[in-house]
């Protein structure tokens, strides 16, 4: 008998919430979504009201914004008119990059009625903003950049050295700090050193005997035991010499070394904040409050990072989630591991991938390259050949079994071509231009002064190259307020290089100028 066809995407009706939204967009911003958009939106919709999370992966100017809030914003839709209770009011988080923040405010304002967003920048507007939310009739979006969501304070060890007792004790009960050794085939417990709070893990988060939290915010102000070593971690100041020995690292040996030769020196903790984690109050007071989490630019929340945990927080109190990026995997099987243990960790657990071993899973939908050194019996024939493992390197290439195993499920793909709209044809001509006189003048001059340190000075070159092909990268375009390059061991006392200021804001460069003559010409003929 034969068999009855699946029903196309594009031929089924599309359900009566995704059209209302399309409506409003129609009256609100001017235009409508494509049908291919349209399409994207409905199966979304559908998915997240099966399994509660959906990605959607298109090609950048694709309109991922307008199809996941238009997904979301339908299926509060769907919830009013059969599920709920208070008429369909809703509270959700978009996070993405802080330069497209404003844009999601503007974006969810054009698409979804009766809703409101605003950019959440710390606790106190979060809190503003939900009881804005409890108060009035109308969904609200908190739009949180992915690198606010995130910042936090700070931790050091909160331990105390006892040199009558040589040991690091506990700040509530005063007793010794242990950490477990193995030697000789045998485990047991010694007093623990500086290495072992090098950094927090599991073992040095609390005391073992009173349960108290061996860790404590850092105060950017105060003056305390140990220096944090960019790249490297905590250590003891009167001990810092002991360190030396277990890295090879110029930049962090030049650290070390000042710690060690001046332990009651002020060392100032780059990156120390004193505010609370958005993400992880959220976390904790909003837990089955959020009913959608819209996270742009998924790519980014890839790695074992400070962002991608602020993305898993707010993903476990969310009952809905979209995910939104043109490039979900960047080449490598790793580059995805952990975004499939955030969004799919149970088809990780059934395919037998444990997190603490992401090589198994780089073994299986990667390419890894192994080096094995071999050594032959030579001239003993009852001795066997050995082979040892001597080199891993992971290679560029993805499995396509990762798409049918954990993916497509979840995943609505699009691309510019499917909107069936005829695209102009591109070219890019390159057109020389020559600086100006002063410009070129001002250049030059501080172009030969880099190089000359670049050459002479390799401990400088290492640590000016970026701050180099900078400058020289943005001076042509901006030949004004461009930042002086300091010398990197004076402290930033010793000024290497002051860019002139050759032009200021209102100045029409070569390039603005030839743009101006092509889009007059353009102009002219009526194009």
């Amino acid at each position: 008998m034969p068999t009855e066809a699946s029903p196309s995407p594009a031929s089924e009706p599309l359900s009566e919430e995704v059209l209302a939204v399309n409506d409003y967009i129609q009256s609100k911003a001017g235009y409508s979504l494509y049908d291919a958009q349209l399409a994207v939106a409905e199966a979304v919709k559908r998915q997240l009201d099966r399994k509660g999370a959906a990605l959607i992966i298109a090609e950048c100017g694709s309109g991922k914004t307008k199809i996941g809030s238009t997904a979301l914003g339908a299926l509060y839709g769907l919830w009013a008119s059969q599920r709920r209770k208070d008429a369909g009011k809703t509270f959700s988080v978009v996070m993405a990059p802080s330069h497209v923040t404003q844009k999601w405010v503007r974006e969810v304002g054009e698409t979804l009625p009766d809703t409101c967003a605003m950019v959440v920048r710390s606790v106190m507007d979060l809190n503003r903003l939900y009881a804005m939310y409890e108060a009035g009739d109308k969904s609200v979006y908190a739009v949180l950049s992915k690198e606010k969501a995130r910042d936090g304070y700070m931790r050091y060890p909160a331990v105390t050295w006892n040199r009558r007792r040589n040991a690091f004790l506990c700040p509530d009960c005063m007793e010794p700090i242990e950490m477990e050794i193995s030697e000789d085939r045998s485990r047991y417990m010694v007093n623990a050193d500086q290495f072992f709070f090098q950094a927090e893990h599991k073992q040095n988060h609390k005391c073992p005997r009173c349960g108290a939290v061996l860790w404590t915010p850092v105060t950017p102000e105060r003056q305390f035991q140990w220096a944090r070593i960019g790249g490297y971690g905590w250590v003891y100041r009167e001990r810092a010499e002991a360190h030396m020995r277990r890295t090879k690292n110029e930049a962090i040996l030049d650290q070390l070394r000042s710690v060690a030769e001046n332990p009651g020196g002020h060392y100032p903790v780059k990156g120390a904040y004193r505010r609370f984690p958005l993400s992880t109050y959220i976390k904790k007071k909003l837990r089955g409050k959020i009913d959608g989490f819209l996270a742009d630019e998924l790519h980014e929340y890839n790695n074992a990072s400070g962002q991608g945990g602020a993305m898993t927080e707010i993903y476990g109190t969310a009952k809905q989630f979209v995910g939104m990026t043109a490039t979900l995997i960047n080449g490598y099987s790793s580059g995805i591991f952990h975004l499939l243990y955030r969004i799919v960790p149970g088809l990780m657990q059934k395919d037998g991938k444990p997190y603490r071993r992401p090589s198994d899973f780089d073994a299986e939908y990667g390419v890894v390259e192994n080096t094995y050194e071999v050594k032959d019996g030579d001239y003993n024939s009852n001795r066997r050949t050995t082979k040892r493992k001597t080199k891993s390197k992971k290679l560029p290439g993805v499995s396509p079994l990762v798409f049918s195993r954990f993916l497509l499920e979840y995943t609505a793909f699009l691309s510019l071509s499917d909107m069936g709209k005829d695209l102009p044809d591109y070219e890019e001509i390159p057109v020389s231009l020559d600086m100006p006189k002063e410009v070129s003048k001002a250049y030059n001059h501080a172009e030969s002064i880099l190089q000359h340190i670049l050459k002479s000075d390799r401990k400088a070159a290492n640590k000016l190259l970026s701050a180099y092909l900078n400058l020289l990268t943005v001076y042509p375009d901006q030949p004004y307020d461009q930042p002086d390059i300091l010398d990197p061991f004076s402290e930033g006392k010793v000024v290497l290089v002051h860019p002139e200021n050759t032009a200021d804001f209102d100045t029409i460069l070569p390039k603005k100028e030839k743009t101006l003559e092509i889009a007059r010409e353009k102009i002219a003929t009526g194009e």
